[in-house]
């Protein structure tokens, strides 16, 4: 989700959409986010 991350910074609009799925996925699943953790960083 990396790619997606940058985009919501050039699309406003879509922030606010993603933003609410990137909380559902965090909460749903937690070890995706890990596993993109290092990747991002």
């Amino acid at each position: 989700m990396d790619r997606s991350g940058r985009a919501l910074t050039n699309r406003p609009g879509v922030i606010g959409h993603m933003g609410q799925i990137s909380r559902r996925a965090r909460s749903t699943s937690p070890p995706i986010k890990e596993a993109q953790s290092p990747p991002l960083g």
